[in-house]
């Protein structure tokens, strides 16, 4: 691993943590807010799962085992979102 790798990643981490905040306080649909913010933690997991894990050394098909089950948990709570009910203010 090259030493600039661990500072790109944790770049992006702290990317994703900022743009976060700015989700939460700057956009006026919560089911939006929750959807941006779920991609972006699925995005710090996968990040963090590739790098911290030496999962980027794996055979692909070991990648693509790993990314299933984060595109149906992804998929799972993007349906439970859009099925709560949206209550007035």
């Amino acid at each position: 691993m090259k030493a600039i790798t661990p500072i790109a990643v944790w770049i992006c981490l702290m990317a994703a943590t900022v743009a976060e905040v700015v989700i939460f306080y700057s956009v006026p649909t919560k089911n939006l807010v929750y959807e941006l913010i779920g991609g972006l933690a699925v995005l710090n997991g996968v990040l963090i799962a590739v790098f911290s894990m030496n999962l980027k050394d794996e055979p692909r098909l070991l990648h693509y085992i790993i990314l299933a089950p984060v595109i149906l948990i992804f998929v799972v709570i993007l349906a439970l979102v859009f099925s709560l009910p949206i209550l007035p203010a």
